[in-house]
C-alpha cells in the first residue's frame, strides 16, 4: 500500500509530518530532518518513497541536515542499508555543525561504509561545494 505524503508544495518540495522537509536546491536534494523526529521503519519507507518522487527516479547528490536532534531506530537503519543500492543517491554530504551530530555521522560512515561517496562537513557551503563535483 502506498503512503500519502503529508504535503507537496507547488515548488515540488515534500513535507513529511513530524519528520522531514525535502527540496531540490541548485541541483542538490536537501533533506532537512525536523527537531525531535523519530525515524521508524514506517517513516524510513516513506522517506525512501519521497526520495524517488522528488528525484523522479534520477540520481542526485543529497545534503542531509537537521534542525536539531533526531533519532533513527535500528529497524529503519537496517532497512536503509538494505535498499541503499536502489536509492537515487550519487553522493551524500551531511552538514553537521554540532560536535554530537558530526561524531554520530562520522561513526555511521565508518561502521556502515556507504557504497556511494559519503562525507561529513561542519560547514554547509563546503558540503554543497563537494556535492557539486558529482
Amino acid at each position: 500500500m502506498e503512503h500519502q505524503h503529508d504535503g507537496l508544495s507547488a515548488a515540488g518540495d515534500i513535507f513529511i509530518e513530524n519528520c522531514a522537509h525535502l527540496s531540490i536546491i541548485d541541483g542538490v536534494v536537501v533533506v532537512r530532518y525536523l527537531d525531535g523526529a523519530e525515524i521508524t521503519l514506517d517513516l524510513q519507507k516513506r522517506l525512501s518513497e519521497a526520495f524517488r518522487i522528488i528525484t523522479k527516479n534520477e540520481k542526485y547528490a543529497f545534503l542531509i541536515e537537521s534542525e536539531g536532534a533526531f533519532w533513527v531506530d535500528s529497524a529503519a537503519r537496517a532497512y536503509s542499508r538494505e535498499i541503499e543500492a536502489s536509492q537515487p543517491f550519487i553522493a551524500v554530504a551531511v552538514f553537521a555543525p554540532s560536535l554530537g551530530f558530526k561524531l554520530m555521522s562520522d561513526f555511521y560512515g565508518r561502521v556502515f561504509k556507504p557504497a556511494i561517496p559519503y562525507k561529513v562537513f561542519r560547514k554547509r557551503d563546503e558540503a554543497l561545494e563537494w556535492l557539486k563535483s558529482f
